[in-house]
């Protein structure tokens, strides 16, 4: 089995290697921390570390300015220049969406006469400068890593951005219902964020350890991201995707693209397969399906197979594979769409190698150690 990971170990300067021990929480560094110690990073990443400590405004403006001249002098073609004018866009949207959420938790807060913070968000009512500052300067640092990529040839232009106006995401109305959810999220996780209550973690499919299902690991009955319904409805599901794009101020699709990279030197390598052609692919945890639709637009024969253990969101990972499949490949051959309900450390229904590769996005952080080495074990073998 081929691995969508490059695994030559390159230790990064200043971070903590992994320690041994019996598995305990402090024998185990964060899953961050030992990813970037065993595998190679692009060279973007020491770039962005340079830039994370924003002193003053004026420096954080700075940092702006030169990120935009760089930017500037790649929009030397009309696709760049349109690939620019979509992802800022989208990074005004979501930020905006963002702003709302908080706005409209804070005057629920204030209604309520509630006296409590959160942590995280320090830094945008405190320093709001350098904060917007950097939160842009991430944007277009990983807008530009991306448009690198395209014109590189490494992976296709974004299919949703070349279908343009025809695309559904760019109806006013589809818009408009994404951000009424994700401004209604937003507020209500910081609602009980706020509360700090362990009500807040609750999922209304697992009320109580006495009648918790026994069809789904610990880990997955605690809602520590307070969203609503945790895993668990198809609402969530729903204002999924916005949800996050707006936590990553519309980077979220360009970051996730950058796995395209490792995927396509394989993919290179086979030869006749650069299609995806006789190739199988599992994504693990594969949410509502979104990367999903990007690989198979790069590699339209592959035939793909995504499990999650929420039936909600895999039925949301369909209705995005079968929108692709609509929209994108109506008049050509793809490959089959797989969904199938399972834990990412339990895939005993599928045999010994039966996938080329396999590729999973925000799950381990999700996960104790313990299953995050099972699944690693499962993938493995």
């Amino acid at each position: 089995m081929s691995s969508s990971t490059s695994e030559t170990r390159v230790p990064v300067q200043g971070l903590p290697l992994p320690v041994e021990g019996n598995g305990d929480a402090e024998d185990i560094a964060k899953p961050g921390i030992s990813e970037s110690n065993l595998f190679t990073c692009s060279p973007r990443v020491s770039k962005w570390r340079a830039k994370q400590q924003i002193a003053t405004s004026d420096e954080a403006l700075r940092i702006v300015q030169e990120t935009a001249a760089s930017a500037l002098a790649q929009a030397k073609t009309n696709m760049v220049r349109w690939y620019w004018a979509y992802h800022l866009s989208r990074f005004t949207f979501f930020t905006v969406n963002g702003a709302l959420g908080y706005l409209l938790a804070q005057q629920q807060r204030d209604a309520s006469s509630s006296r409590s913070s959160v942590r995280f968000l320090n830094g945008p009512i405190q320093k709001p400068v350098q904060f917007l500052s950097f939160r842009l300067n991430e944007a277009m640092e990983t807008f530009e890593q991306d448009v690198e990529n395209v014109e590189a040839g490494r992976y296709k232009l974004p299919w949703d951005m070349d279908m343009g106006l025809s695309h559904r995401q760019a109806s006013p109305q589809y818009a408009l219902d994404r951000s009424a959810r994700v401004v209604r999220e937003a507020a209500a996780i910081l609602q009980r964020r706020w509360a700090g209550s362990e009500a807040g973690r609750s999922v209304w499919m697992f009320p109580g350890a006495e009648r918790a299902s026994e069809l789904y690991p610990e880990y997955y009955k605690n809602n520590f991201h307070f969203q609503t319904d945790g895993w668990m409805s198809s609402e969530s599901a729903k204002v999924y995707e916005a949800s996050t794009e707006t936590i990553f101020s519309g980077r979220q699709d360009a970051m996730q693209r950058s796995a395209l990279v490792p995927l396509g030197q394989w993919f290179r390598a086979q030869e006749g397969r650069s299609d995806g052609s006789g190739v199988s692919l599992l994504e693990v945890a594969c949410g509502t399906g979104r990367f999903n639709t990007f690989i198979r637009d790069n590699f339209p024969s592959l035939d793909v197979t995504m499990t999650d253990l929420s039936p909600f969101y895999l039925e949301q990972a369909r209705d995005n594979g079968v929108y692709w499949e609509t929209a994108r490949r109506a008049d050509q051959a793809h490959g089959r769409a797989t969904y199938v309900q399972a834990a990412a450390e339990d895939l005993r229904m599928f045999e010994d190698e039966s996938f080329d590769a396999v590729v999973s996005v925000y799950l381990f952080h999700e996960m104790p150690h313990q299953a995050r080495a099972a699944a690693a074990r499962e993938w493995a073998r």
